[in-house]
């Protein structure tokens, strides 16, 4: 028996007016489109909450924090898309997901669904212009 892959192609991704470190939900989900990604049990291991000079942020090992709002913490994980995770020079960061890797982790949970962009396929998705705002955020 065959082990089911889960694929990007099998959600519907809303258009979302967002950009984090200059990278494009939107773009990422155009090239979603293009090519289906594979969808994967994320580690939550390297993850963290912290707070930021009063500011609530989802942390990777590297560094790079992404903040949400409590109050926008979803009730449940169940039903929602799979988080969207950049690489920048070497370095991993959310695109799209913090208030859902934030629910995650005071749930304890060890993983999380995600979509993990190789650094090329993230720098694909930066916004005309915005390079050198991505290699500032993320360098």
């Amino acid at each position: 028996m065959t082990e089911s892959i889960l694929r990007t192609s099998e959600f519907k991704w809303d258009p979302v007016n967002q950009v984090r470190c200059g990278v494009s939900v939107d773009s990422v989900t155009r090239l979603f489109a293009e090519n289906p990604f594979e969808v994967v049990s994320m580690d939550l291991s390297e993850w963290k909450l912290e707070d930021q000079g009063g500011r609530a942020a989802v942390v990777h090992c590297d560094g790079i924090p992404n903040g949400f709002d409590w109050h926008r913490i979803p009730e449940t994980l169940q039903g929602t898309l799979p988080v969207i995770v950049g690489i920048g020079n070497s370095r991993k960061f959310i695109i799209d997901g913090a208030h859902r890797i934030a629910k995650a982790l005071v749930e304890n949970r060890k993983t999380i669904w995600a979509v993990v962009l190789s650094e090329e396929q993230t720098r694909q998705c930066v916004r005309t212009g915005q390079m050198a705002r991505f290699d500032r955020e993320t360098g």
